[in-house]
């Protein structure tokens, strides 16, 4: 029997073949490639940030003593622009094999599932986190809660716990957090 949908999927029990069928990642031809998924999601989102930055750039005065020059404004979209693309790709190739390291340390790796799904649920989250970063009283939100959805994508992936793969996203951002506090504390026993 071949389910037909999400309710299907539900009354299947977790060990039959069926089951596992619907939970299998796609063959490598009909899935996107994540870096291609986090790129083009942030096409609009840039452009939508250039085209603005733009037009009030290049309308601002230029001749009050304190007014920001119209080459800068011009200048602050691209520049925006290319920063998040560059966050994209180091975050994806630098944060991914972080985080793989992280589910690791938590226990939550399997041997069928490797680095390439942790680069995958990566790549989407980046272009989640990227997206929702751009809208103002909501990016705290997805600052704040985007690495629990990661972390929950992270366990449905590798197939392991929920709260191992919420333990692995939270991890680099508590490490962030020490470090800053002991380089805090240093600063301040020197002076």
């Amino acid at each position: 029997r071949v389910a037909a949908g999400p309710a299907d999927a539900q009354r299947l029990s977790a060990a039959s073949p069926e089951a596992d069928a619907l939970t299998e990642r796609p063959s490598r031809e009909a899935r996107a490639d994540p870096e291609a998924v986090a790129v083009l999601r942030r096409v609009p989102a840039s452009v939508a940030v250039l085209l603005p930055t733009l037009v009030v750039g290049l309308a601002a005065p230029t001749a009050q003593g304190d007014a920001v020059p119209a080459w800068f404004m011009a200048f602050i979209g691209p520049f925006y622009a290319l920063m998040m693309a560059l966050v994209v790709i180091l975050g994806l190739f630098l944060g991914g094999p972080l985080l793989h390291g992280c589910l690791w340390m938590w226990g939550g790796l399997r041997a069928t599932r490797g680095l390439e799904q942790t680069l995958r649920v990566m790549g989407y989250y980046l272009a989640f986190h990227m997206l929702g970063s751009c809208i103002p009283l909501l990016n705290f939100a997805v600052m704040l809660a985007g690495p629990a959805f990661l972390g929950m994508a992270l366990a449905r992936i590798h197939r392991t716990e929920t709260w191992r793969g919420i333990c692995a996203a939270y991890t680099p951002l508590l490490l962030c957090c020490c470090f800053y506090g002991a380089v805090l504390i240093a600063a301040l026993a020197l002076k």
